[in-house]
């Protein structure tokens, strides 16, 4: 459709003005720009003339013709035939373009049209001409005495002046600008009108001969034709017709005026023996200031659209594949608005995409250590022209036909970002720069940021808006919610790598919160652990991100870096994942972490894949636990160790694991029953007073009074019980949840006969469900607890909810 539109435009112009292939420029024609509701004319001032000197055989010449003049011009469009081509070969090439659109062949119909060009025709071709005249010829001779004749001498003057207005033609007049080229044509000839010079010119003419007795002085005037001295004196040119022609002059860069000279040789005439130097001389300015336009380029979801993209489902790990574009449309357009009046032709549309960012991959996480570094923004043309080099960086759009040409800018990263220049260049010689009004802030934007951003910013002013509204830097990395440790705020991540987001365990792409703490996760037995994790994040106020195995390498913290593909967007440096996994060998409540613990010092949580083979044997709770509560001691577990991956330690150090024993009566009268804690004896008794040797001792014999004949007697099994000790890891505010609470025993300020005293505490005590906000004994560990406290204040320099630092780079 469009090819055959534009054919009958070229058709039209053959027709009407035959094989020059040139016609006005209906869109631009004579006064496009208005003043006062009067068209501004345009107008080419020129100065023409003959200078020089010359001599041969005792004549000697000086010239000095001068013509002035100015006429109107304007623009017309026309298509740029080779000079050398001729008639036949005109019309041969029209009928090829007739026979490409006939038959639908656009690469035919662009390789048989010339280029189109803007070319300045004058508006008639009568014009005034101030002309000055000034031709001397000087002659001299002599002849010396011979025989009867007397020595003699000749001298003589003839003298052409002339100053006036006359009439004269423009003929063959054309000022030919090419715009690719940066350059432009000029040629005319300048007829005076004979009639109107007949007798125009002055001729005075002096004749002496100098002879002893015969001197003679003969002077002569009249009124002569223009013409009349150079054609007397056969020197070559003409005063009545003047052809100059210039080509190649270099377009000036800015301003609408050109102004330029050139030396024109007239020939040596055949056969001249003598000096020679005359010349053709040209100067001239052309007003060629057109209409004012400007490029508008508009956007209507500019401020609304972020870059996004999608997994390639060809090739799922490269995920390489576009998200939505970001539609422009430009449009040449009357800077005075008025819709009625002409506009020039466009004859190419540059889109160009400069500073494109090169991020690895296209989130924070995907794909893992991403090495594609192609661009992360593509310009494609609304009629699918091809790019200019293979990144499709840049399109140029030749005769797109109509004032409104279209373009999409489409992303292939969730933080790509680039700059958009849009640059109109029009036939008549103009380039104009795109500009787009009402962009992020209401600026004019010629460099259109996309996405649309603030200043010193590659993220999306959109979301700047919705999330980020105190944003002070793209490296900024302060998030204050969940506040922990004073002063050390942040989760590791700048806000551009919150922007630009990750992708997760449910293969979804999140960009995280900018004023929230984030803490990625990935887990072996995901559902397992589960209520664990649920717990941990409810507790900590932590936003929580989990990943699958697949998506995080299974390592030091090198290989677990979430925030892996870094280029040149803003970081805070590299963040890793907590890795929890199941392991079978560890004779140990749970993984020691050392205090202060950061993510990235962390190698891996571990949990026991059987909880119940680890818990039997180790004390009497522990069995107790896992008859009722396994799960809950598994997750206490999960929360409690995460916790401490965030720099959130124990209340103190840990419980310690004792064997007790029990010794029961013996025949000697004595002896009394008591209890031996690794091997010392101790008191054992419950908080409301009542003493389990005792106790102990009656069920002993009780199950050893009725024995059988050949019964083995019933004895006290060895125990290992867990003891809780004074600023232990039972210790502080007993809703804490990095608070142990599965003692069997805890020790006392008490003794008896010089034997400390321990109490029993078996179900007496529940995990915490907050992070405690003080050091001070609170519940079971109050000081003013009636039973007394059990393990009393935190050990820890400070509470766990002053403790907790999500980002590796804090100290």
């Amino acid at each position: 459709m469009r090819s055959a539109a534009r054919f009958t435009v070229l058709l039209t112009v053959a027709v009407s003005l035959g094989v020059t292939f040139c016609r006005g420029q209906e869109n631009s024609g004579p006064g496009s720009e208005h003043e006062n509701g009067v068209p501004k004319k345009h107008y080419l001032t020129f100065q023409i003339g003959y200078r020089g000197d010359a001599a041969r055989q005792g004549n000697s010449f000086e010239i000095h013709n001068e013509f002035r003049g100015r006429v109107e011009v304007q623009p017309t469009e026309a298509y740029d035939l080779p000079s050398d081509e001729s008639e036949a070969a005109q019309v041969k090439r029209m009928e090829a373009m007739q026979a490409a659109v006939l038959a639908g062949d656009a690469d035919k119909l662009t390789k048989a049209t010339p280029q189109l060009l803007v070319t300045w025709f004058p508006v008639n071709d009568q014009v005034d001409t101030r002309f000055v005249i000034s031709e001397t010829n000087t002659w001299s001779g002599s002849q010396a005495a011979g025989g009867e004749s007397r020595a003699s001498a000749d001298f003589g003057t003839e003298i052409y002046k002339a100053q006036t207005i006359c009439h004269a033609s423009i003929v063959n007049a054309l000022v030919k600008v090419h715009a690719e080229k940066k350059t432009y044509d000029l040629q005319f000839t300048l007829v005076p009108d004979m009639a109107s010079t007949w007798e125009s010119v002055h001729q005075t003419v002096v004749r002496e001969h100098v002879e002893e007795g015969h001197n003679t002085h003969e002077m002569t005037e009249a009124n002569v034709p223009l013409d009349m001295g150079p054609g007397q004196m056969a020197l070559g040119y003409s005063n009545y017709m003047m052809v100059a022609e210039a080509k190649g002059q270099s377009l000036p860069s800015e301003g609408g005026n050109l102004f330029g000279s050139a030396r024109i040789p007239v020939p040596k005439p055949e056969g001249w023996d003598g000096s020679w130097s005359i010349a053709l001389e040209v100067s001239w300015q052309i007003d060629m200031t057109l209409d004012p336009v400007e490029l508008e380029v508009r956007c209507p979801n500019y401020e609304r659209w972020r870059p996004t993209a999608t997994v390639d489902s060809a090739a799922p790990g490269r995920g390489r594949a576009n998200g939505p574009g970001l539609n422009f449309a430009a449009e040449l357009r009357r800077v005075d608005g008025d819709k009625k009046a002409p506009l020039p032709k466009i004859a190419s549309m540059e889109w160009r995409l400069s500073d494109t960012s090169r991020e690895p991959g296209i989130a924070m996480n995907f794909p893992y250590k991403s090495d594609d570094k192609r661009p992360d923004m593509e310009i494609v043309a609304g009629d699918l022209t091809e790019p200019e080099d293979e990144t499709a960086q840049v399109v140029v759009m030749r005769d797109p036909g109509g004032h409104v040409v279209e373009a999409t800018v489409f992303p292939y990263d969730w933080g790509g970002w680039t700059t958009l220049h849009v640059t109109a260049k029009l036939v008549d010689g103009r380039t104009i720069e795109g500009v787009l009004r009402g962009g992020a802030h209401g600026n004019a934007l010629k460099s259109i940021r996309v996405p649309a951003t603030t200043p010193g910013s590659k993220i999306a002013w959109s979301w700047l808006r919705e999330f980020c509204p105190d944003w002070r830097s793209d490296a900024d990395d302060e998030d204050k919610l969940p506040a922990g440790k004073p002063g050390v705020d942040g989760d590791g991540f700048s806000v551009y790598q919150e922007y630009r987001g990750f992708y997760i365990s449910t293969g979804a792409h999140v960009s995280t919160r900018p004023d929230k703490k984030d803490l990625f996760v990935c887990t072996d037995a995901y559902e397992r652990n589960l209520g664990g994790l649920a717990r941990f994040f409810k507790i900590s106020g932590l936003e929580k991100q989990t990943l699958r195995r697949d998506q995080l390498p299974r390592g030091g913290a090198n290989e677990r870096v979430v925030n892996c593909n870094v280029g040149a967007g803003a970081t805070c440096g590299p963040q890793t994942a907590l890795y929890i996994i199941e392991a079978m060998g560890f004779d140990s409540w749970n993984t020691p972490i050392p205090s202060g613990s950061r993510p990235r010092s962390v190698p891996s949580i571990d949990v026991k894949a059987d909880f119940k083979s680890f818990l039997i044997g180790k004390g009497l709770k522990f069995a107790a636990i896992y008859a009722n509560e396994g799960q809950t001691a598994l997750d206490s577990t999960v929360v409690r160790t995460l916790f401490q991956a965030v720099g959130v330690d124990r209340p103190g150090h840990p419980a310690g694991i004792a064997k007790l024993d029990f010794v029961a009566a013996t025949e000697d009268a004595n002896w009394k029953p008591h209890f031996l804690l690794n091997g010392q004896p101790v008191i054992i008794e419950t908080e409301d007073g009542r003493d389990l040797t005792v106790e102990t001792s009656n069920a002993l014999v009780r199950a050893n009074s009725n024995l059988q004949p050949g019964e083995k007697p019933v004895a006290y099994p060895a125990h290992s019980v867990v003891v809780g000790t004074p600023g232990s890891s039972h210790s502080g505010p007993d809703d804490c949840v990095m608070r142990d609470w599965f003692a069997d025993l805890y020790q006392t300020h008490f003794a008896r006969d010089g034997i400390k005293i321990y109490r029993f505490t078996l179900g007496t005590e529940r995990p915490g469900t907050i992070l405690g906000t003080t050091r001070k004994g609170t519940g079971v560990n109050d000081e003013k607890r009636p039973q007394g406290s059990r393990y009393g204040d935190s050990s820890v320099e400070a509470p766990a909810n002053k403790q907790l630092v999500v980002k590796d780079q804090a100290p």
